[in-house]
C-alpha cells in the first residue's frame, strides 16, 4: 500500500506543532522543510502529493511563499494551519488557491479530514500529469484494508461526474449508489476507500466550493447561492459555511470584493 507523501512546509516563528506532526506522521510519509526559500527544491526532491503550509505568525514574506509555490506547482493541493484565527487571513488562502484552510486549535478529528480531502484530491487520474513523479495513492482507512470496492473500472469517477453534474440537485446516497450499481452500504465502503474521504464529506466539501464561487456574483442573493450550491436550508448552508470557510457567505463575499489576490491580509 502507498500512503500519501506529504511536505510539511513549516514557517512558524515559535515552537514546533508537535500536535500536527503526531497526527500527519499516523496518516502520511512526512517530510519536513523550514526554510521558504527552499520548497520548490523540496518538492523536486520529495515529490509529495500534496503541501501543508504552517503558520503561527504569518507575516508577507512567509506568505509570499505560499503563492510563489501555487504559482510555481499549481496542482499540488494545498492545506494551510494557521494559529489563532482571522477571517481576512482565511479568504486570501482561498483566493490564493489553498484546497482546505485550518485554524486556531482543531481537533485531530479535523486535521485527518482535511489530509483525506488532499490526498483524495491528489489521487484523481487527471492530476497525473501535473505531480512531480509521484505514483498513484492506494490509502484505505484504517480497518478497511480488505472488502468492497466500485465493481466496474471507472465506477468511482462516474460517481463523482455524477455528483458534479447534479450539485445544485438533491442528491442521496441511494440514488448515487443505484448509478453505480452498487447497495448504499457497499457503495460508502467503496467510495471511502478509493477516494480516501466519505461520499457525504466529499459532497459537503464540494458544495461549499461551488457557493464560494458564486458568491462573487453579486446579482445572486446568499439564498440564491445557497440553492444552486445544494443546499435546500439557508441556515443550514449558513452554519455549514462557518464551520468550513471560517466565516458567514455574507462576511465571505464582502472580503472576497475588497481585498486583492496579491495583497496580504491584516492581522
Amino acid at each position: 500500500m502507498i500512503y500519501p507523501v506529504v511536505l510539511w512546509i513549516d514557517l512558524r516563528v515559535g515552537s514546533l506543532n508537535r500536535r500536527l506532526e503526531c497526527v500527519i506522521s499516523r496518516r502520511c510519509r512526512v517530510h519536513r522543510e523550514t526554510r521558504a526559500d527552499l520548497v520548490a527544491q523540496a518538492i523536486t526532491r520529495t515529490r509529495p502529493h500534496f503541501l501543508i503550509f504552517d503558520y503561527d505568525r504569518p507575516d508577507p514574506d512567509r506568505l509570499d511563499a505560499l503563492q510563489a509555490t501555487k504559482a510555481q506547482f499549481p496542482v499540488l493541493p494545498i492545506l494551510m494551519v494557521v494559529e489563532g484565527h482571522c477571517e481576512s487571513l482565511a479568504i486570501w488562502a482561498f483566493r490564493s488557491g489553498v484546497r482546505d484552510y485550518v485554524s486556531g486549535v482543531p481537533k485531530d478529528e479535523e486535521i485527518i479530514s482535511s489530509i483525506e480531502m488532499l490526498a483524495a484530491i491528489a489521487a484523481q487520474p487527471n492530476l497525473a500529469k501535473g505531480r512531480v513523479g509521484r505514483p498513484s495513492l492506494d490509502w484505505p482507512s484504517p480497518g478497511e484494508r480488505s472488502g468492497a470496492s466500485l465493481s466496474k473500472p471507472n465506477s468511482s469517477r462516474r460517481a463523482i461526474e455524477f455528483i458534479e453534474a447534479h450539485l445544485d440537485e438533491r442528491i442521496t446516497l441511494d440514488d448515487i449508489a443505484r448509478y453505480c450499481g452498487l447497495n448504499p452500504f457497499a457503495f460508502s465502503r467503496a467510495f471511502k476507500k478509493e477516494n480516501g474521504i466519505t461520499f457525504q464529506e466529499y459532497l459537503v466539501r464540494r458544495r461549499i466550493n461551488r457557493a464560494r464561487s458564486l458568491l462573487a456574483d453579486r446579482s445572486m442573493s446568499v439564498t440564491d447561492v445557497a440553492e444552486a450550491a445544494g443546499f435546500g436550508d439557508l441556515s443550514h448552508f449558513i452554519r455549514t459555511f462557518r464551520r468550513f470557510v471560517g466565516s458567514s457567505p455574507t462576511a465571505f463575499r464582502r472580503l472576497e470584493h475588497s481585498l486583492p489576490v496579491g495583497n496580504h491580509p491584516a492581522h
